[in-house]
């Protein structure tokens, strides 16, 4: 697929260079507005979705979506499972990952502002440097609770809608470890 673009009904779509797949790339198309039209899905779409997930599987960058509930979608990256690993992510509460990895602080913070990124009245631009979970470190524990790792890492939101409204707002994490 190099120098190709990878689209889901023409609305959501992740590009491809020679240089290979960037977040900034994948942040600029999903901060269009995207609308999906979800009464018009078919085989088709079933097909584009496996494919758009071993291209998600391929990057260096974690993607997930999380519902009004804060609730992560099945669909996610590679990458983000592995953060995270051995824990189980799917349909998990996103903030129950973060539990006991961060302050108690940044997960309030958190919460709040992941609420906002629901609520219409506030501006996505304007919220955006609220974003407590921008840089944070997150401490990893083995099975029986010591410390083994820190990781520092970079999150990312931008609001999916469907039919006008925000049913899901898109997660993007990178591993800044080693900046």
């Amino acid at each position: 697929l190099v120098g190709s673009e990878m689209c889901i009904r023409d609305r959501f779509c992740i590009y491809q260079t020679g240089t290979g797949i960037t977040e900034e790339m994948i942040m600029d198309k999903a901060s269009d507005k995207i609308e999906i039209d979800t009464r018009n899905y078919s085989d088709n779409f079933g097909s584009s979705r496996h494919q758009l997930l071993q291209i998600l599987d391929a990057l260096d960058t974690g993607i997930f979506f999380l519902n009004p509930e804060l609730i992560l979608d099945a669909s996610h990256s590679k990458f983000f499972s592995d953060i995270f690993e051995p824990e189980t992510v799917t349909h998990r509460p996103f903030l129950e990952l973060l539990e006991n990895k961060v302050s108690e602080k940044t997960l309030e913070e958190a919460q709040e502002y992941l609420n906002f990124m629901f609520m219409e009245e506030h501006d996505e631009m304007t919220i955006a440097d609220l974003n407590p979970l921008k840089k944070i470190e997150l401490h990893l524990s083995d099975e029986n609770g010591m410390w083994k790792a820190s990781k520092h890492l970079s999150f990312k939101f931008k609001r999916i809608r469907e039919e006008g409204r925000i049913n899901y707002v898109m997660g993007m994490i990178s591993d800044i470890t080693s900046q």
